[in-house]
């Protein structure tokens, strides 16, 4: 029987979670998340920075994943903050190319993992949106968009998992934990009565994405991104109504609220 190489097997495991088959299982670019502490400071020149990591070594992920200190060295050696190359590595909402919030000015990997500085842009969508995500929590996650180097990994057939030596990464995004039941959106699922078919709903939809070619999904789960921010900031005004004295209106929010 012929072994099979890195690359197929993490293409057959591909195909089998997003139910697809053979090159279709192939991405262009993969995405790891990593729920982690985010905070806002200031820099040496009085700047407010994010900070924060990127991603965990050392620890199995839902893909079956391992990635080993210095599986970034050489991407942020090629298009880290410190590279002459204008390709560098991008920071980014929600994976959007087309959003950028800022720049990395640090990328360093310490024994966690991969740790962060990056300045944010003075721009409307940052200073309204970003910044104060940050601040109230509802950003609260990182993931990394990158591609796998299969000669430099290996299959683990004894414990079924995949260790990885490098990644070639492209970007680190922030994102929201919309469905983790340790964020704001809990609160509001427990709030409103019914939020119980909203995950049902998530659900047929992320079975219907995985069916759909890469692009079509990226460019949907990016709309469903914004969606799951804006029940989170509903949310987030929604509990605050609740700790006042005066009672709002449950019966108005229900039937006017749409996703």
């Amino acid at each position: 029987m012929k072994t099979k190489t890195l690359r197929q097997r993490k293409l057959e495991q591909h195909a089998e979670q997003w139910g697809q088959r053979g090159a279709k299982a192939h991405r262009s670019i993969f995405f790891k998340d990593f729920p982690s502490i985010l905070s806002l400071k200031n820099n040496e020149a009085g700047e407010e920075i994010a900070t924060g990591y990127l991603n965990a070594f050392g620890v199995k992920d839902s893909q079956k994943d391992i990635v080993h200190k210095g599986a970034f060295a050489k991407s942020i050696a090629d298009r880290g903050p410190e590279s002459t190359t204008p390709r560098k590595i991008a920071f980014l909402y929600a994976h959007q190319m087309e959003v950028p919030i800022g720049r990395f000015t640090k990328l360093e990997e310490l024994t966690k993992g991969l740790y962060y500085e990056a300045k944010l842009d003075d721009i409307p969508f940052v200073r309204d949106t970003i910044k104060p995500q940050l601040k109230s929590g509802t950003l609260n996650n990182h993931s990394v968009g990158y591609n796998y180097n299969y000669e430099k990994g290996k299959y683990d057939e004894e414990n079924d998992e995949y260790h990885w030596y490098e990644l070639e990464t492209y970007e680190g995004s922030l994102l929201t934990l919309g469905a983790n039941p340790e964020t704001p959106f809990e609160g509001f699922k427990s709030f409103i009565n019914g939020m119980d078919i909203v995950n049902g709903w998530y659900d047929q939809a992320d079975k219907l994405l995985k069916s759909l070619d890469y692009k079509k999904e990226i460019e949907l789960r990016n709309i469903l991104q914004k969606y799951q921010t804006l029940i989170e900031h509903i949310a987030g005004e929604i509990t605050t109504m609740k700790r006042k004295p005066s009672k709002p209106d449950l019966k108005y929010i229900a039937a006017n609220f749409r996703l």
